[in-house]
């Protein structure tokens, strides 16, 4: 009998979550976004987001790149990293460029740091604020980290001639 009691209680405290997440699941594919006046869904705004954050040809060179098998990664990344979460009006695009800048620096991807970090210049970062962020990742993530960062801003500073 308790056993039953058991399959029961578990039935009852997962058929709430389930529920929970097809509603989840069911306002993400539902979301639209008003950008600028016109209405899009999450992956036409994520796509003018990253347009605007790190260019047309950033974009055109993804889309080249695009196969069956990363498709699916690309359409994660468009739809809820910038359709949604990058979409936010909680904090503007300058300070997620920031904290992109440093959780990348911590986590050393560089392929990701030097795209984040052409976003970031493009999202009104300076090249001291560039500087302070890096230096500062350096006493909590350590200078290997934060040296390979600094080679990787130095490289994006210079190709944009900010940087002699």
């Amino acid at each position: 009998m308790r056993r039953l009691e058991k399959r029961h209680g578990r039935a009852r405290a997962v058929i709430p979550k389930l529920f929970l997440i097809a509603s989840v699941a069911l306002s993400l594919w539902a979301f639209e976004l008003r950008i600028d006046g016109v209405t899009m869904d999450t992956k036409e705004s994520g796509r003018q987001i990253m347009r605007e954050l790190m260019g047309a040809e950033y974009l055109a060179g993804k889309d080249k790149k695009q196969n069956s098998f990363n498709e699916v990664l690309n359409a994660f990344s468009e739809e809820v990293c910038f359709g949604r979460v990058w979409a936010r009006k909680g904090i503007d695009r300058k300070l997620r460029s920031i904290l992109n800048i440093a959780m990348l620096t911590a986590l050393n991807r560089p392929n990701q740091l030097r795209v984040h970090l052409e976003g970031a210049l493009n999202n009104g970062a300076t090249v001291d604020e560039i500087q302070e962020i890096l230096l500062q990742s350096a006493v909590y993530c350590g200078l290997p980290a934060a040296g390979e960062a600094f080679r990787i801003a130095e490289e994006v500073l210079k190709e944009r001639k900010l940087l002699a």
